[in-house]
């Protein structure tokens, strides 16, 4: 039998790139199941962001509606799976943006709840 693809003993695995984690627990969460597409790539996109803010600044993720859509959700699919993620717990907007011409415009600023923030350990809401 080989040993190809199996850790061997002593020797550390290693990621070459960032990652991303998601507890089994909550891939296995009713929650977790009925998420639309569009659902899965806006809790994709915010981790990708978080991944970019060196895995700091939790409730504070700047993303726009131009951010979404260049990740492959459609520009009218992108409130309403906002709104399901925030509905089933994945995620909470902790400021509110803005649509508007040139420096009025704002983008919206996440919370991951199953992610730490500086200043507190994850809600995980959707287990609620």
């Amino acid at each position: 039998m080989s040993d190809k693809g199996r850790a061997r003993k002593g020797r550390k695995t290693q990621i070459a790139g960032q990652f991303s984690w998601r507890l089994i627990e909550m891939q296995e969460s009713p929650a977790y199941r009925v998420l639309s597409q569009s659902g899965h790539r806006v809790l994709d996109r915010l981790e990708i962001e978080i991944g970019r803010h060196g895995g700091n600044d939790n409730g504070k993720l700047p993303t726009t509606f131009d951010q979404f859509e260049g990740y492959g959700i459609h520009r009218h699919a992108i409130a309403p799976a906002v709104r399901e993620v925030v509905a089933l717990g994945f995620v909470e907007i902790t400021q509110e943006g803005r649509a508007g011409n040139a420096e009025w415009r704002r983008p919206n600023f996440f919370r991951l709840t199953y992610r730490h923030t500086e200043k507190a350990e994850p809600t995980d809401d959707w287990r609620k």
